[in-house]
């Protein structure tokens, strides 16, 4: 059974069209591909444990849901077919689920980037986003009413299409950032403690969601950031390179004397790792430029400039950081 074929049974189930036996079929298929085959390659982003559960609950929902009927079941098992399509399809280097809101028309695509991978797409009004590693974006099929609205958490560049009647609003980390065709880069992941918005061209718009005890709207246009604190919900604006802020996108990783900590977060998420830290790192930074790099190359770089500092590889997928920066 190919890709379209499935998609096709799995509409049928969702419309409640499906006979018993193409039911039996839909059933075995689960039991199959999850007894059968090693899922590695696609899960190996979170683990055994979460592909063995999420084989499991679908398999399980399609037997406990045979009865329901299309209102009750419509939405879950859209999501359903999304994941396990994208799986099977694409290798699973992105996630990709659909939602159904009670009371709303729209239907609301996820798409997740996980640890080690960057992905585009183009939203329906022709707007282009560029996805850092583990990156979220939430957005509707299709924009409807007077605004176009979006989710974001993780990294993002945005190229939006211009429309005047139409602002597009972007939701992130207690940020909202409101243009009608522009060019900027959002950076907006949860364990960071600013969301930064960086424009490289057109204007733009940032206002705190909740109440901000400083200004509360602040406009930018090219080479200009905002830094919004989560914690006070307090923006300022400071004049960047812009050109740096979006060197990510084409495989370059820049660190302007940036902190230990936030370097490995960075490096975690680009090649999929776990890098542990044993020692006193806590005043270490880093500055440098790599581009297109092996990690092996960039620990190799870090530990020769930082006298001191070691590394070593425990596992293929974990790293121990180790010893004191002496310079």
């Amino acid at each position: 059974m190919d890709e379209k074929e499935l998609q096709r049974l799995f509409r049928k189930y969702v419309d409640g069209k499906c006979s018993e036996d193409e039911k039996k079929l839909l059933d075995g298929l689960f039991d199959s591909y999850t007894e059968e085959h090693d899922h590695s390659e696609y899960l190996d982003i979170q683990g055994s444990r979460i592909k063995k559960e999420m084989f499991s609950n679908i398999r399980k929902g399609i037997r406990k849901h045979k009865n329901n009927s299309k209102k009750n079941i419509s939405g879950r098992w859209m999501a359903i077919a999304a994941s396990f399509l994208i799986l099977i399809g694409l290798g699973a280097t992105v996630w990709h689920y659909q939602d159904v809101p009670i009371g709303d028309k729209s239907i609301y695509e996820t798409v997740t980037t996980p640890q080690g991978q960057r992905y585009n797409l183009t939203l329906e009004d022709g707007t282009r986003v560029k996805l850092n590693a583990g990156s979220t974006l939430r957005f509707p099929d299709k924009f409807r009413g007077d605004s176009r609205k979006v989710e974001l958490t993780g990294e993002a560049f945005f190229e939006v299409t211009s429309n005047p009647e139409k602002p597009f609003i972007i939701h992130s980390g207690g940020l909202n950032t409101t243009v009608l065709g522009t060019s900027f880069n959002i950076q907006a992941y949860p364990e960071n403690e600013t969301v930064k918005v960086t424009v490289a061209t057109g204007k733009v718009k940032v206002t705190p969601e909740k109440d901000s005890p400083g200004e509360a709207t602040i406009f930018l246009t090219p080479d200009q950031q905002a830094v919004f604190d989560k914690q006070a919900h307090t923006i300022h604006t400071r004049k960047v390179n812009t050109a740096h802020f979006l060197e990510w996108t084409d495989g370059v990783i820049r660190f302007d004397d940036t902190s230990l900590s936030e370097a490995i977060a960075i490096l975690e998420r680009w090649y999929g790792v776990k890098i542990l830290r044993e020692g006193n790192l806590q005043q270490c930074h880093i500055t440098a430029k790599f581009e297109k790099a092996e990690l092996p190359v960039i620990l190799e770089s870090i530990t020769f400039a930082k006298e001191g500092l070691q590394y070593e590889f425990v596992s293929e997928k974990t790293i121990i950081l180790k010893g004191s920066c002496n310079n």
